[in-house]
């Protein structure tokens, strides 16, 4: 079906529906004013017979025309659509209703939840009380030169821990030292200045001295 077909269609249904209107108009004109005279009564029931006659044929017309337009699966595609759109349209419908409902259980199962999880964080917290509780007393109960130490470590002042911090890590850095290890970089003998002058000059060119490449 052209373009043109469609059009032709469009403007068959405009005609159509316009007869209609008119002759609604007409039949409620006639039915509230009351003709004066018998010859306009005629001349408007032969209008509409008239009108009515066109709008049969052409009512045939168009359903010719939507045959042709729509085949059966067409249309059955176009039910199931409908269909499916009403489904969607009822589903909507219901969670607007239970939407409400829905959000208060689930406010509830939220609280539930954190006091569940509260009441596991108090029983954590009241294990571990217990558990530092007795740590505690062990340490209390424990001996003197273990104490004692722990009393040095924390009496070493900020400059005795800083030099004792440097030499262990010379005595480490020292320690990963190898015997042919250079102390600097700049130990490294220095290339030639025309070590790598071939690497500039065209590669077909055969004169090139590979003399320079060694230092």
């Amino acid at each position: 079906m052209t373009l043109i077909n469609y059009l032709a269609v469009d403007e068959e249904l405009e005609l159509v529906t316009s007869d209609l209107r008119d002759v609604i108009l007409r039949i409620q004109g006639v039915n509230v004013i009351t003709p004066l005279h018998p010859s306009t009564s005629t001349t408007i029931n032969r209008s509409h017979s008239a009108s009515f006659a066109r709008i049969c044929v052409e009512a045939v017309e168009v359903a010719q025309i939507w045959k042709r337009l729509w085949s059966k699966d067409e249309l059955e595609k176009l039910q199931e659509r409908l269909k499916i759109l009403k489904d969607e349209i009822d589903r909507t419908i219901l969670l607007a209703i239970l939407e409400p409902r829905i959000s208060q259980d689930h406010r509830r199962d939220v609280r539930t939840t954190i006091a569940q999880l509260m009441s596991r964080h108090e029983i954590f917290a009241t294990c571990r009380t217990r558990d530092l509780s007795a740590s505690g007393r062990k340490e209390d109960s424990a001996s003197l030169p273990v104490f004692a130490a722990r009393v040095e470590v924390l009496d070493v002042s900020k400059s005795d821990e800083d030099q004792t911090r440097e030499l262990v890590q010379d005595s480490i850095l020292e320690s990963l030292k190898y015997a042919a290890m250079s102390n600097r970089y700049e130990s490294l003998p220095e290339a030639h200045p025309q070590t790598f002058e071939w690497a500039i000059h065209d590669s077909n060119d055969n004169n090139v001295s590979r003399e320079n490449l060694v230092t």
